[in-house]
């Protein structure tokens, strides 16, 4: 179509996005520094205990001994999975928290936090470019000797 002056008028058509999907919600947490507490009492607990069912099984104590070491080993156990519990957000990061390659929820609070052990904890996404950006070490090629060359970011598109 051609307006008034011969010239070819584009016309806009307009699209009904739909609304996303997708939303944002908040993880379940608790503090770390307690977590962190009551997985090194768990430790320090199962190992004081551990040698107690070593003395008992060296003197005798038959199985009392055994049992004594196997609750031990247990807590010692339980106290190391609660510690792979713990992950650390800095101030202005995210953690995008997946269990089994679902998203759980995005941990905003800045600190030490305890979320589910089994989950994945990934830093948001949208501050990977920017650190890459910022003239450190990242892509950099090595030069003589294996020194590691700084990359100089000049703004430059190519089209």
């Amino acid at each position: 179509m051609a307006n008034a002056s011969g010239e070819a008028a584009l016309e806009t058509a307009v699209v009904d996005m739909p609304a996303p999907r997708t939303s944002e919600h908040p993880v379940r947490v608790a503090n770390g520094f307690v977590m962190l507490g009551v997985a090194t009492g768990l430790d320090l607990a199962g190992i004081a205990l551990l040698v107690v069912g070593i003395v008992l099984l060296a003197a005798g104590a038959g199985q009392g001994g055994m049992w004594v070491v196997i609750a031990s080993s247990l807590m010692i156990l339980l106290g190391l999975f609660m510690s792979f519990s713990l992950t650390a957000v800095a101030p202005g990061e995210a953690r995008a928290v997946q269990l089994l390659g679902r998203y759980v929820g995005t941990l905003r609070a800045s600190g030490s936090q305890r979320v589910n052990p089994i989950t994945v904890r990934r830093r948001d996404g949208r501050d990977e470019g920017q650190r890459r950006d910022r003239g450190g070490l990242a892509g950099a090629g090595h030069g003589a000797g294996g020194a590691t060359q700084p990359v100089v970011n000049t703004g430059t598109l190519y089209q």
